[in-house]
């Protein structure tokens, strides 16, 4: 039932079981209710055999699809990379981003059902499945474990090297054996501009149809010359206690580029257990575990929102030179989070420097929900309206900082501490002053809303 031919007659055979999916459980047959759910949601698309069929699998009326694919609709943008040099990124807009994440998820059960044992990267495990399937980096890294010798390949853009033809061609081809019709379709649907675009929910799975032959090549190389093979997304990783020679290099070199890809020749290392030796990231020479300068990292982050508090960790963090916003603060505490989170899932959650992290973390989490709840009862207390002239300005403490905002509550300028009052000038030639009182100090901190600046003023009469 692996077999991709097996499969695909098995979904055109059943067809019409298949589309009754509001009963599917109900009253179709028992060997297509013992299957897992996952490969029914596979068998089902790969039954769709025409553009209604299709329409009806997206839930879109046919004529909007059909302006979607003549007229798809993608932001760009660009994020800068972690050493240096420029993504792009296509996403989307909401309609089409909708039907893409659909096609996706459909995508992923039947590329599940058919991967490559040395496939992990871009690769969703279903929760109905009761097979034990791990698809992530540790995984990947493990094959590697104690190897005398690793070689990393990285495949250069590998989105963006994937043409509109080729997934037209994966579409038509023995593996989803759709018909021209379908396959334009469903190519017009998941490319732009003639290729397969960074931002799109359907490009990683796509990527990975596109790397079975890939694969297959370099898994039946890897045998015959005694090397361990995995790929996780565009990182390839080769390992043996034998030594991999030049010409063995050349020759997987040689594989990758007969299958449409090039190799981004910065990222190729070759590295003998003498040396750290990592695949994805994780160090792998006497076990998978995490980098120490992540650890360093970690801890820093740690320690700096214990002792300086979450505005300046973030600040820190970010590299900000005014006040953080709440979006960059839970930004901060999400990302240490998931560092943390990733200690686990490599170390094992027994670990004790994970265990440390975690309850370090826990503690600081807490004290910070607590001190948002309060700040939440009262801010009502700590926004002032204040107008001057013609121009209305509001001040609002959140119980972190306090922010002056215009008419609008457009942010102007914020103040780095919490206040407890704000209070005008009782003369009118100052009306464009504005007292801060924090703590049990009157008019420590101004605003002038003329210049729009904080001003320091110590103790300051309200006369």
């Amino acid at each position: 039932m692996q077999q991709i031919s097996d499969i695909l007659h098995f979904s055109r055979k059943h067809k019409t079981a298949l589309l009754m999916r509001d009963s599917i459980f109900a009253d179709t047959p028992v060997f297509l209710q013992n299957l897992e759910k996952y490969k029914l949601n596979a068998l089902y698309f790969l039954s769709l055999e025409n553009p209604i069929e299709l329409c009806q699998f997206f839930k879109t009326p046919i004529f909007q699809l059909e302006e979607i694919i003549n007229q798809p609709n993608y932001s760009y943008y660009t994020i800068n990379k972690k050493r240096g040099g420029m993504r792009h990124i296509f996403a989307p807009e909401k309609q089409l981003k909708k039907i893409q994440r659909r096609l996706n998820y459909f995508l992923q059960t039947y590329y599940l059902w058919i991967k490559p044992e040395e496939a992990h990267g871009f690769v969703i495990n279903p929760r109905q499945t009761s097979e034990q399937i791990r698809c992530n980096i540790v995984a990947n890294a493990k094959v590697h474990i104690g190897k005398k010798h690793i070689l990393n390949i990285d495949l250069k853009d590998f989105f963006s090297s994937i043409s509109a033809a080729r997934i037209k061609k994966l579409f038509t081809s023995s593996v989803f054996n759709f018909s021209e019709q379908m396959a334009i379709a469903l190519t017009l649907l998941t490319t732009y501009e003639g290729k397969m675009p960074t931002g799109a929910p359907t490009s990683p799975v796509l990527s990975n149809f596109i790397c079975l032959e890939l694969d297959a090549d370099l898994r039946s190389f890897c045998q015959e010359n005694n090397l361990q093979f995995t790929r996780y997304a565009d990182d390839l990783t080769f390992s043996s206690n034998e030594k991999i020679s030049d010409k063995i290099i050349l020759q997987i070199k040689d594989l990758i580029c007969r299958n449409g890809f090039n190799i981004n020749k910065k990222k190729l290392h070759l590295k003998s257990s003498h040396r750290k030796q990592t695949v994805t990231g994780l160090v792998v020479n006497e076990k998978v575990n995490v980098d120490r300068k992540r650890l360093k990292n970690i801890r820093a982050m740690l320690h700096d929102l214990t002792k300086n508090g979450l505005e300046a960790a973030t600040q820190r963090h970010f590299n900000l030179r005014s006040l953080s916003d709440e979006k960059q603060r839970q930004l901060f505490i999400n990302r240490l989070k998931g560092y943390i989170n990733f200690v686990g899932q490599v170390r094992g959650h027994d670990d004790i420097i994970y265990q440390e992290m975690f309850l370090e973390f826990y503690k600081i989490e807490s004290h910070i929900t607590e001190e948002k709840e309060e700040a939440s009862q009262i801010f009502e207390n700590h926004h002032y309206e204040h107008v001057c002239g013609e121009q209305t300005y509001h001040i609002i403490s959140n119980g972190i900082c306090c922010v002056l905002h215009d008419a609008d509550f457009r942010e102007i300028i914020g103040l780095r501490y919490a206040v407890d009052k704000i209070i005008p000038f009782k003369d009118e030639s100052r009306q464009n002053e504005l007292i801060i009182i924090k703590g049990n100090q009157k008019g420590i901190y101004y605003i002038d809303l003329d210049s729009i600046r904080w001003g320091y003023k110590g103790h300051v009469d309200e006369r």
